[in-house]
């Protein structure tokens, strides 16, 4: 079992195991090879605060043979010494992976929290008669601009400054799956005062609001950010069956209340993991 840093030299080797738009996630990807083949691969990313891991990958034929554990151990190390924060991981409860993960997780003695947040889910038809898209005819606004159309170097700002709640930040996963075309930013003065990301469901037609956030004098702006972000979701190129949102704040709760209508939001859990790096340990 070999680590090695994954680099623009051998990144072919580790594409099966990697997302297929990694490149666009800005973290430091490592990958583990065994008998000469690519079978496991990680990444994090080093925030001003924390250390997010955004990634931690095996193979089905290669897992329960320890390599995600020493995976998560060696991704642990290669954080620089200098960095003196958390190292955290936040990841859904029901996924069928969620339970291994939580006990590589506690084998590296991080400390898990549960949170439960409210999910809402809209059919096409339910959004197109929601209150927010009923408003009345939408007016173009230059400051709502699609994630398209945000240079990497915003992108990396808002990895480093923004958070979903408390210290659980913005991820480099987040804006690795998000939908570009659909996803928009609210910049007022070169700065990006809010943010909606949209990322691709289970199925092709199915989208999910994965973020909304928003500065605290940018507030007023949550209703046209949402409205364009509407406006984008129904014209989805692979037609719209659902779209879900998750809500993982009291604003985000209150916003989605007042515009979507009377909805019943469904409960979804996320496991919040957080390890307070001690240089002896890792």
């Amino acid at each position: 079992m070999e680590f090695t840093k994954i680099t623009e030299k051998n990144k072919k080797f580790f594409a099966k195991i990697m997302p297929s738009n990694f490149e666009q996630w800005g973290i430091r990807w490592y990958g583990c090879v065994v008998n000469q083949k690519a079978v496991a691969s990680g990444g994090f990313i080093i925030g001003k605060e924390y250390c997010s891991i955004a990634w931690l990958w095996v193979a089905k034929e290669y897992r329960n043979q320890g390599i995600g554990t020493a995976l998560l151990s060696y991704l642990c190390k290669q954080i620089p010494e200098e960095f003196e924060g958390n190292i955290i991981i936040t990841y859904n409860t029901k996924k069928d992976w969620s339970v291994v993960l939580e006990y590589l997780l506690l084998k590296r003695d991080f400390v898990m929290e549960v949170y439960a947040y409210p999910k809402f889910s809209f059919t096409k038809q339910q959004l197109l008669e929601a209150p927010l898209v009923q408003k009345g005819e939408l007016e173009h606004d230059e400051r709502m601009k699609p994630l398209i159309e945000v240079t990497h170097l915003q992108k990396k700002e808002l990895l480093s400054k923004s958070v979903k709640k408390g210290s659980y930040p913005i991820t480099a996963l987040d804006l690795g799956q998000m939908d570009e075309e659909r996803s928009i930013a609210f910049v007022e003065k070169g700065e990006i005062q809010g943010l909606v990301l949209v990322g691709a469901g289970e199925e092709k037609d199915i989208l999910s609001l994965n973020l909304l956030y928003l500065k605290k004098e940018a507030r007023k702006a949550a209703l046209m950010l949402l409205r364009h972000t509407a406006k984008r979701v129904l014209n989805h190129p692979m037609g719209l069956r659902e779209f879900h949102f998750l809500c993982t704040d009291e604003i985000s709760i209150k916003i989605c209340r007042e515009l979507m209508g009377k909805y019943v939001p469904e409960e979804e859990e996320y496991c919040f993991g957080r390890l307070w790096k001690n240089k002896g340990e890792l």
